[in-house]
């Protein structure tokens, strides 16, 4: 095989991830209730609406 062989791109494992890298944390902020029409309306015209 020579270097421009493709599959010489999967000889080596990439590095792993460190701990310090990581994110261990999460957002428990309460989102802000919306107004029932929005929703209505976001499911009315989102993807695969009927129209």
């Amino acid at each position: 095989m020579t270097q421009d062989d493709p599959r010489t791109r999967y000889r080596n494992l990439p590095e792993p991830v460190r701990p310090a890298d990581v994110v261990e944390s999460v957002d428990t902020r309460r989102l802000p209730d919306g107004d029932p029409a929005d929703a209505r309306e976001r499911v009315l015209l989102g993807p695969g609406a009927a129209g």
